[in-house]
């Protein structure tokens, strides 16, 4: 069982619109097509009005405009690597917000915080740019929170948290997440980050996020997010005591919130004489390093199989991203589970990538891509035919970048630059050699 997921963290959030006039009840009443029931509150001091909503499924929220809430800053928005330029441009010109708050009502949190997803995104209506998520401090761009909600899986771990890079010079300096010490376990904090992490190594990150929720992740804490690499967390107050001068730099400007329930991810502990005399806490080499996709990335069994559902929930969603994005040549791969030889136990599985060719009588039609270790019967190269409820992920690797059940950036940005991809790649074709 997983039982960070069964906490009741109260979930506060904002709509973002364009224009700086205060909006008014009455230009919700769009939601009404999607709540049962909207019932006009009393509004408190520094309110201008409140409406309570109502749904089946979703549950109870508040929805409300005060006077006093800010709107995010210009430095919250640029160093979210998860928006596109374009999206982060159109969000600095929103002038006016809502406010949303919302009880847990599931008992869990990724079913909570998908509910209340599905809220703002029909407060959205036709008008507004994006969400924000105030305990996460994560911003959902007005289609990244409708690829979100047009499906029923659980968030991942990554819909509840959010990752800040903040660059020197062009430099990624500081990459630290925001949302995991709000539910209970530790943020953590990547200094020197290679630029991989952004991109074909975004599952590490998530890796670690798992780690930390599952409560391996803490201070003083060792763990292995790759096959035979370690990596310590050190408490970002003893970090901030203890490390040298250049490292303290990187983290500049850190304040309060980004001190408590906080690791900063450094090498394995020294030996030897370095341990006797003290020595600092150095900032991880391996998160600095690029990353080597021959290496495994390291999840738990129960991860993995919630991994598995998400990816099941959402194949639909990729059969269809491949048809959208079908003129550019993506590739799909999807990864099947097989009952290794000699398997004792049900979850004795080897997970292979298999290259996605389509659907066939209902089946998928894959080729497999490389060769297992424990199932003699399965060799690298083989097409055929298999069963849907094998399926534990999936991924799509386009000109943009990867798309995954949860990563979608490289599918808005393939959305919002057509014209310009096209053209990139007609010329690249008209290279010679091409």
């Amino acid at each position: 069982m997983l039982p960070w997921l069964h906490k009741s963290v109260p979930f506060g959030g904002s709509a973002l619109f364009r224009g700086t006039f205060p909006l008014q009840k009455e230009n919700f009443q769009h939601v009404r097509a999607f709540a049962d029931e909207l019932r006009e509150l009393d509004a408190p001091e520094g309110f201008i009005w409140g409406l309570e909503l109502n749904h089946p499924v979703w549950g109870q929220a508040d929805l409300f405009n005060s006077r006093n809430i800010p709107l995010p800053p210009h430095t919250m928005i640029d160093w979210d690597p998860e928006l596109t330029p374009a999206e982060a441009e159109v969000i600095k010109t929103c002038g006016t917000t809502v406010q949303f708050a919302m009880k847990s009502n599931k008992n869990n949190i990724l079913r909570d915080r998908k509910n209340a997803l599905h809220y703002l995104n029909a407060i959205l209506g036709e008008e507004g740019v994006a969400a924000i998520d105030h305990v996460a401090q994560k911003i959902w761009p007005r289609d990244a929170l409708a690829i979100e909600t047009a499906h029923d899986a659980d968030l991942d771990v990554d819909g509840v948290m959010t990752y800040h890079w903040v660059t020197w010079e062009d430099r990624p300096m500081w990459l630290h997440s925001h949302g995991l010490a709000e539910i209970g376990c530790f943020d953590f904090d990547i200094l020197n980050p290679n630029e991989d992490l952004q991109s074909n190594a975004h599952d590490l990150l998530r890796a670690i996020a798992f780690k930390s929720v599952e409560g391996e992740l803490k201070p003083g804490a060792s763990f292995t997010p790759l096959s035979g690499e370690e990596v310590r967390a050190v408490s970002a107050e003893e970090f901030m005591a203890k490390a040298a001068p250049e490292h303290l730099a990187m983290r500049e400007g850190a304040e309060a919130d980004h001190a408590e329930s906080r690791v900063v991810l450094c090498d394995p502990k020294a030996a030897g004489l370095r341990a006797v005399f003290g020595g600092k806490p150095l900032p991880s080499q391996l998160l600095s390093a690029p990353y080597d996709e021959s290496r495994l990335i390291q999840f738990s069994t129960a991860t993995t199989e919630m991994m598995s559902h998400r990816a099941q929930a959402t194949f639909e969603l990729f059969t269809g991203i491949m048809t959208e994005i079908e003129e550019f040549d993506p590739t799909g791969l999807v990864k099947l589970g097989y009952k290794v030889d000699d398997a004792k136990e049900e979850n004795d599985r080897e997970h292979m990538w298999f290259q996605f060719h389509g659907m066939s009588a209902g089946q998928i039609d894959a080729t497999l891509v490389n060769q297992p270790f424990h199932i003699a019967s399965m060799k690298e190269g083989n097409r055929g035919p298999h069963s849907q409820e094998l399926l534990t992920d999936w991924t799509i690797f386009t000109p943009a970048g990867k798309i995954t059940p949860a990563f979608f950036r490289s599918l808005r940005l393939i959305r919002q630059n057509k014209e310009a991809l096209r053209q990139a790649l007609k010329e690249a074709a008209a290279e010679p050699g091409n």
